[in-house]
């Protein structure tokens, strides 16, 4: 074993500060703490463990954690963000990652159930018959035994067409019994028209004369084939939550569906992307998805970010970014009683000079409670100093932020690329992208040291051998088909850490 020195430490440190300031650092989808509540049987794809802060970092170069670098609260929300870093190389990418918190107030005591409007969007293309088709029935029956009186129900259901089978109404003890008779009529059959179902879903949401919170669940096992089945459309319409104030979350049953698609619909929809490749699950999800609704405090979240000058948004989770005043607004959905969220923005600041203090500006929180709009005022994000000194650089990295940074934030944009590469079938593209963060990640952590991040390489590894395995032998496209969506999923629910994690108990 060669002796580390400090100036042999120095040296790997300068290997990989070069190869970790070459530009990865800017992401197409972004990357929490664990992983959301996805319900999914695993696959042969290896998932990363959640990150857990790790002790030895910093005993090696003296990295150390540090509070929060803004905080705002009010009205029972709370918005905190911390940066994985104080400084930047100079001369490097100049990206800083900032974790931001939001928080709603837990009760005291049992939370009062807050009145709620589901519309369940159910997909009876001729692809769901059989078990899925028996599947999505008995999660609806399921649904309906957690109905209150005080809740409301629509059931929109679509192949070629869409239609309403139920119509928004309270979910009295007649209703619920119309409802099973109902649902019980229903069969698969014909092309799937996602279009038409959620402009069907979106005119029942506008007709309501009520503040209450209102949650869309879209359901399909395939590729939209009728109507409007371009992304662009269907993107335009899952937007429109976000505008109206609703959430829109997606559900992809089997492995039939789009998953970039599902995802983005999601994304839009400021809802949640579940991923349920195998039978059985779709009844927890449909019971968490209304639990968080009927527990909402905060609903039409707004994140408004003001980067000082020169320093750029390059992404937030993966949400649609709206560009306005010279600022940047993103809209992550809704909170419920007790829940934290955590989201992982991306920055860049300049750093062609050395510099002292680049102020990254400011960031402050728009939503509504009960109807009513409120605001936290904005909170400056804090400053990070430009340095020429590996050294210095390394000893501003804050501690568990920086671990956390690499595992669920980097690595959670790689895998939504490592999905998209996978399923459009470019092997050697998916392989680069995992060595590049495996190399870049381990020359750095050779000098910081991190037991999680080295916990994180061996599961690269452990992914790596997985992607090989999906790109040979048989079964190829079934093995591809699989990885991609896996990864999307772990990726997606990565970069939004707390997502109904305290209804699935996690």
């Amino acid at each position: 074993m060669s002796e580390q020195t400090p100036a042999s430490n120095r040296r790997r440190l300068a290997v990989g500060l070069v190869a970790l300031t070459a530009g990865l650092g800017v992401a197409v989808a972004a990357g929490a703490l664990s992983p959301a509540p996805q319900v999914q049987i695993p696959v042969a794809v290896p998932p990363l463990a959640s990150v857990s802060p790790s002790p030895a970092l910093g005993a090696k170069k003296g990295p150390a954690a540090a509070a929060p670098s803004a905080a705002t609260a009010g009205h029972g929300v709370t918005l905190a963000a911390r940066l994985d870093r104080s400084r930047v190389m100079q001369g490097g990418d100049g990206i800083v990652r900032a974790e931001l918190t939001l928080s709603a107030a837990a009760p005291e005591g049992d939370a009062p159930a807050v009145p709620t409007d589901i519309i369940v969007v159910i997909d009876r293309s001729s692809s769901m018959s059989g078990q899925k088709f028996a599947d999505a029935m008995g999660a609806m029956y399921a649904l309906l035994g957690r109905l209150r009186p005080a809740d409301r129900l629509s059931v929109v259901s679509y192949s070629g067409d869409a239609r309403v089978d139920v119509a928004l109404a309270p979910a009295t003890p007649e209703a619920v019994a119309g409802w099973r008779g109902q649902l019980g009529r229903l069969s698969p059959g014909g092309s799937t028209n996602i279009s038409a179902a959620l402009d069907l879903a979106d005119g029942i949401v506008r007709a309501r004369e009520s503040e209450r919170p209102a949650r869309v669940l879209l359901l399909s096992d395939g590729e939209p084939t009728a109507g409007d089945t371009g992304a662009d459309g269907l993107t335009r319409r899952a937007r429109r939550a976000a505008e109206r104030g609703y959430v829109l979350s997606a559900v992809g049953i089997g492995l039939g569906f789009n998953e970039v698609l599902m995802a983005g619909l999601a994304d839009a929809g400021t809802g949640n992307f579940h991923s349920l490749h195998d039978e059985g699950g779709l009844d927890a999800i449909l019971a968490a998805e209304f639990d968080a609704s009927r527990a909402t405090v905060a609903s039409g979240l707004a994140v408004e970010l003001k980067p000082a000058a020169g320093v750029a948004v390059v992404d937030a989770a993966g949400y649609p970014m709206e560009h306005i005043d010279g600022g940047v607004v993103f809209r992550p959905g809704a909170l419920f009683a007790g829940q934290a969220r955590r989201i992982w923005l991306t920055l860049r600041v300049p750093a062609d000079q050395p510099a002292d203090a680049v102020d990254l500006g400011a960031v402050g929180l728009r939503f509504a409670v009960d109807g009513a709009a409120q605001a936290l005022p904005p909170a400056p994000l804090g400053a990070v100093a430009a340095v020429a000194d590996e050294a210095a650089f390394v000893a501003g990295l804050d501690a568990q932020a920086w671990e956390r940074s690499v595992v669920a934030g980097r690595f959670a944009d790689i895998e939504k690329k490592l999905a998209v590469h996978v399923r459009n079938g470019e092997a050697d593209a998916a392989r680069a992208l995992l060595d590049t963060h495996a190399t870049q990640t381990a020359a750095l952590n050779r000098v910081v040291g991190s037991v999680a991040v080295e916990q994180h390489l061996g599961e690269v590894a452990a992914r790596r051998a997985a992607l090989d395995d999906a790109f040979s032998g048989a079964n190829q496209a079934h093995k591809r088909n699989r990885f991609s969506k896996m990864n999307l999923s772990s990726g997606w629910s990565s970069s939004r850490g707390g997502a109904l994690s305290n209804v699935f108990g996690r």
